[in-house]
C-alpha cells in the first residue's frame, strides 16, 4: 500500500524527470526525434518530401492518387508536440514502474529483516550472551569440574534450533548460525565421550587415575586441550552472529 510520503517522494523525484527526462528509452528517443524533426522541418520540405513519396506511389502502383494540400502545415506541428508529449509521458509511466518495483521490493525486503529481528530476538532469549552457558564457553577450563547446568541451555538449543523456522533469511546470518549449531553438536558431543560423572550433576574431563596429577598423560592433555579450544571457538562464533546481528538488522 502506498502512503502519502511515497506519492510526495515520487513526485518530486520523478517531478523532475519530466521536466527534464532521462531519455534512455530506444522508443522514447525514436519518438520523441520523429516528434522534433516535424517541428523543425520547414514546411516546403515537408511538401516537397510529402509529393516525392505521392509521385513514388503513383508510379509503383498505376493508380494515381491525391495529397492534401500543406500550405499551412498547422497539423504537422501538433503531430510533432503529440510525439515529444507521447515521448515524454512513456518516459514518466517507465520510471513510476520502476520506481513501484523498487518499493514492493523494498517492502518485501523490510518484512524478511523484520522476521529475522524476531528471530535474533528469540535466538538472545534461548542464548543470551550473559547466560551461564556462554560464560562457561568463554571462562570454561576443562582441567577442571562442570556442572550440568553449563551445558543444558547449549543443548536445548541444539535441539531446538534445528529446524527450519530457525532458519535467518539473511544469507550471512544462517551462514553464521548453522556454523555455531554444528559446531555446538561437535563440541556437546566431544564432552559426553570425555567426561565422568563425580555426582551431585557435576562432571570432569581428567580420568580418576590422574585427578590432581598436573602432567597428564598426552592423550588427556590433547583431549582437554582440544575442549578448550573448542569451548572458545564456540564463544567466538556467537559473539560474531551476535555482532553481525546487530549490524545488519540495526538492532
Amino acid at each position: 500500500m502506498v502512503n502519502v510520503s511515497e506519492v510526495k517522494q515520487f513526485v518530486i523525484k520523478y517531478g523532475k524527470k519530466w521536466l527534464f527526462p532521462d531519455f534512455t528509452n530506444k522508443l522514447t528517443w525514436l519518438v520523441a526525434g520523429t516528434g522534433a524533426t516535424l517541428l523543425i522541418t520547414p514546411v516546403a520540405l515537408e511538401q516537397l518530401l510529402y509529393n516525392w513519396l505521392v509521385e513514388t506511389v503513383n508510379l509503383n502502383a498505376g493508380v494515381p492518387i491525391a495529397f492534401a494540400e500543406l500550405e499551412i502545415g498547422f497539423a504537422d506541428y501538433w503531430v510533432g508536440f503529440g510525439l515529444i508529449f507521447l515521448s515524454l509521458a512513456h518516459n514518466i509511466a517507465n520510471r513510476y514502474f520502476i520506481y513501484m518495483d523498487g518499493l514492493s521490493s523494498k517492502e518485501a525486503k523490510d518484512r524478511l529483516i523484520q522476521v529475522d529481528r524476531e528471530l535474533f530476538s528469540k535466538f538472545k532469549n534461548d542464548l543470551s550472551p550473559d547466560s551461564r552457558t556462554v560464560r562457561f564457553l568463554r571462562d570454561v577450563d576443562l582441567g577442571g569440574t562442570y556442572h550440568d547446568d553449563d551445558t543444558r541451555v547449549l543443548d536445548r538449543f541444539c535441539q531446538t534450533w534445528n529446524a527450519t523456522d530457525r532458519e535467518f533469511h539473511d544469507e550471512e546470518l544462517e551462514i553464521l548460525r548453522k556454523a555455531f549449531l554444528d559446531k555446538s553438536k561437535s563440541f556437546l558431543w566431544k564432552l559426553a565421550n570425555n567426561s565422568y560423572d563425580i555426582g551431585g550433576s557435576r562432571y570432569r574431563c581428567v580420568p580418576d587415575p590422574y585427578v590432581g596429577d598436573f602432567n597428564y598423560p598426552p592423550e588427556v592433555d590433547k583431549t582437554l586441550c582440544e575442549l578448550n579450544d573448542m569451548a572458545t571457538e564456540l564463544y567466538n562464533m556467537h559473539s560474531e552472529l551476535v555482532r553481525k546481528a546487530r549490524t545488519t538488522l540495526s538492532c
